[in-house]
């Protein structure tokens, strides 16, 4: 049933994203009419249309982004077990020192992060296949994707320092005076 859910949402997708190239097709064609009409009812009409098809892309994005968030839930559900504590009791001690809690909590920063770098692309990519260029969402994706990618490199670069601090802190206490020496 999960596999059909998600296929489910996965086609919900696609048609969502078909629909928003659609509109903004319509919108692209709406805004060439209006600078192409010279009298006032006409340009009334066309504005009451470029309203319209603004509304409407606003309610595809808002309902594609519930999809997406829907679709980040089902993945989850089918992988309960990424966040819950092992029965396992030397998993479980290590889930309990405070280095442990602190890769753990940084490596659920860094898939909510690559999430939200992935998600940046998407944007990226529609805005960019579209031939509506909004330079403003465009560069506003843009710069989210930078954002993502430097967090995504400051948060590696975290866990492998405290890795390092944690495989120090494991070492016997002879290890640890040789390596100070320069010993190992």
């Amino acid at each position: 049933m999960l596999c059909h859910e998600s296929s489910a949402l996965e086609d919900a997708r696609a048609l969502l994203r078909q629909e928003i190239q659609r509109e903004l097709k319509i919108k692209e064609a709406a805004e060439r009419l209006r600078r192409a009409v010279s009298n006032r009812k006409s340009a009334a009409d066309v504005d009451g249309q470029l309203r319209a098809s603004r509304r409407k892309l606003e309610q595809l994005h808002w309902e594609l982004q519930e999809l997406n968030a829907r679709a980040m839930a089902t993945e989850k559900d089918n992988n309960p077990t990424s966040d819950a504590i092992s029965p396992d009791p030397c998993q479980w001690e290590e889930i309990t020192s405070p280095l442990a809690g602190r890769i753990h909590a940084l490596q659920k920063q860094l898939t909510i992060e690559t999430k939200v770098k992935q998600g940046a692309e998407n944007m990226i990519q529609t805005y960019a296949s579209s031939s509506v260029r909004d330079r403003k969402m465009l560069s506003t994706a843009q710069q989210m994707l930078q954002d993502s990618r430097t967090k995504i490199e400051l948060l590696r670069m975290q866990i492998i320092k405290v890795t390092q601090a944690r495989e120090g802190e494991r070492r016997p206490p002879t290890q640890k005076v040789r390596a100070e020496d320069g010993v190992t």
